[in-house]
């Protein structure tokens, strides 16, 4: 029986969900399959403190994490994998590939692939490697820069770019789609939304103050619309300042939610942040899309791919989002039928497992 080694990482959703996705198919297909995190053997403290850094920016400051992102692509991420603190997720992983001994092993984040390339430079290992890239054309170097035989990005746009820009040879890279995990593939919504019927799934990732304002004027505006808010960190915040509204039977306020599926599949609209996961579960699901917040760098990619997939729009401000909001909805939702055709024309961007799982498994054929 083959095995495959899925490594991945704390920061975010999008990697742990990608590594979620591709575990299911390869099980699916009699693979043994093992998902870690190698930072977690880290004892040093560097990746707890890491982890509450990217919460922080995603939450509270932005600009902090454009300013680190701004950085990745002039780092040499090859010389950093025997760096104290991040050294012991590479012994880490070399002990699983020589207690487990895997045939493929599947990074959903870059620094990874470069441990692999030291470990089979080292002659620990000479297991096949590949690369499962969580976001969309805003795509920095250390994805591509290391040895990995295999490459997957979500969409062609960002294949093409790729090629145009690295050089990149075309038999490595592959359009797969994202490996939106199964639970997500099973249907879409049926009904469209109405002046009797519409709900809303509304992530809460700006400040406390423009999230009420938005989520009151939405109401005002559409007194049917029931609103799913996922609050995260602001929950007690939002509890709070909105108790009339809270109980009025219109708002579900939520902390987090682990049955996404089921909301998206309640829902005729997602508003939030351009976060890949949830992004592509949006397609899954055939929710239109408005964004926002997007995380400066590799958010924004995620935001161009729906507008150009036509599956979404930008609204940012209260303004917009009312705005926005009522052109999908005027002439019987005929802006949101339209926005959401577009999201059944391109469902095939969630099937992104099957997709990655056929190439492996044919390379694995060939060794």
């Amino acid at each position: 029986m083959k095995k495959a080694l899925i490594l991945t990482v704390g920061y975010g959703h999008g990697h742990r969900s990608a590594a979620e996705g591709i575990a299911q198919e390869l099980l699916s297909r009699g693979i043994k399959v093992r998902v870690e995190d190698p930072c977690e053997a880290d004892s040093s403290g560097l990746y707890t403190l890491t982890k509450a850094y990217y919460q922080l920016c995603v939450r509270r400051a932005p600009w902090l994490w454009a300013m680190a992102y701004s950085q990745t692509d002039t780092a040499d991420w090859s010389s950093k994998v025997t760096c104290p603190g991040i050294r012991t997720a590479t012994e880490r992983i070399a002990e699983l590939l020589v207690s487990w001994r895997p045939d493929v092993v599947v990074c959903t984040y870059p620094l990874f692939a470069y441990m692999v390339d030291y470990l089979r430079a080292r002659g620990t290992t000479s297991v096949l490697c590949a690369v499962v890239v969580t976001d969309s054309l805003e795509i920095s170097k250390p994805w591509i820069k290391s040895k990995a035989e295999l490459l997957f990005v979500p969409d062609e746009y960002s294949r093409n770019a790729l090629i145009q820009r690295y050089g990149l040879a075309d038999d490595i890279i592959f359009s797969s789609g994202f490996p939106v995990r199964q639970q997500f593939l099973k249907s879409v919504i049926q009904t469209v939304p109405s002046s009797q019927e519409f709900r809303i799934v509304y992530g809460a990732y700006l400040g406390v103050r423009a999230t009420i304002q938005q989520v009151l004027r939405l109401s005002a505006l559409f007194p049917c619309a029931e609103i799913t808010l996922l609050a995260g960190d602001k929950y007690r915040a939002l509890k709070r300042r909105l108790p009339g509204f809270h109980h009025s039977g219109k708002l579900t306020l939520l902390h987090s939610t682990e049955k996404m599926d089921e909301l998206l599949r309640w829902a005729h609209l997602y508003i939030g942040k351009a976060g890949a996961a949830t992004i592509f579960e949006c397609y899954a699901a055939a929710v239109p899309i408005i964004v926002n917040y997007a995380l400066p760098g590799q958010e924004q990619g995620n935001l161009e791919l729906v507008l150009r997939d036509e599956t979404g729009v930008w609204a940012g401000e209260t303004g917009e989002l009312c705005a926005a909001v009522t052109g999908l909805m005027c002439n019987g939702a005929s802006g949101w039928k339209q926005m959401r055709q577009k999201m059944l024309l391109r469902r095939d961007r969630a099937f992104g497992a099957r997709a990655i799982v056929d190439v492996i498994e044919s390379h694995l054929n060939k060794r």
